[in-house]
């Protein structure tokens, strides 16, 4: 494994954090689009180096369990009232 900049493993390290705090849905929403933008913004030339390409995969993965999870919220308020 090449040298990775501290963007892409930012960016790894918040995906993963993303998908671990979707249950909370907006802390996990904010770390996985945070993840999204370093992995993008790491890029080099046309490349992507391993832990940017996590970034990316594991924040897009947060951002739906994310959204999946605060619809799901909603409905059972919506349900409940």
């Amino acid at each position: 494994m090449g040298e990775s900049s501290s963007m892409a493993k930012a960016s790894m390290i918040l995906g993963i954090g993303g998908i671990v705090f979707s249950c909370a849905c907006f802390p996990g929403m904010a770390a996985s689009a945070m993840a999204l933008i370093f992995g993008l913004l790491s890029r080099t030339g046309e490349k992507m180096d391993f832990c940017a390409r996590t970034g990316v995969i594991t924040g897009s993965i947060g951002l739906l369990l994310s959204f999946g999870f605060f619809i799901a919220w909603a409905a059972v308020l919506a349900h409940a009232a």
